[in-house]
């Protein structure tokens, strides 16, 4: 575990408090380590919510332009992946190094999206060895789904404004 949440932890741990609070203290230390990523998002959408836990931070059923500005926001490489559930969305992840949680990853994702203009959904036959089966497919003109963004310019990041922290 880092040593830094640790220390908050064990801060903590004297008083008798449960998993939602530390929960809540890993999320605000989430947040505060994303601040930047989450406050260029929010400036802009600021009725869009992000949902986060321990090891998540999402957005859902976003329309193109929040999408893209969530995916140049927090910037790298995103894989683009059917939904389960949904099956005209898609959803965008990535997984970074937790800040936090030493060799756990940390899950950055937007999920039941639609598919780019330039991709389509598409149904096809696979044979397995012992039957045929239909399953779909993200079909990409690239020809690889994962789509690389650029973090948006530093110069846009220092006009965030300073949140003040309680001491």
């Amino acid at each position: 575990m880092n040593p830094t949440i640790k220390r908050y932890l064990d801060e903590y741990s004297s008083f008798d408090i449960g998993y939602q609070t530390k929960t809540a203290l890993v999320i605000g230390l989430l947040i505060s380590k994303y601040e930047k990523e989450i406050l260029l998002f929010n400036e802009k959408y600021p009725d869009t919510h992000l949902r986060m836990d321990l090891y998540t931070i999402e957005l859902f059923q976003a329309g193109r332009e929040e999408l893209t500005h969530f995916l140049q926001c927090f910037g790298g490489t995103w894989k683009k992946e059917l939904e389960d559930y949904h099956p005209d969305k898609i959803q965008y992840r990535q997984e970074v190094p937790h800040p936090f949680f030493g060799d756990t990853k940390l899950t950055i994702a937007a999920r039941q999206v639609p598919p780019p203009p330039s991709c389509q959904i598409v149904e096809v036959e696979e044979e397995v060895p012992a039957y045929k089966r239909k399953v779909k497919k993200i079909v990409c003109p690239e020809g690889d789904n994962s789509e690389p963004y650029q973090p948006i310019s530093p110069d846009i990041t220092e006009e965030v404004p300073e949140v003040e922290r309680a001491s």
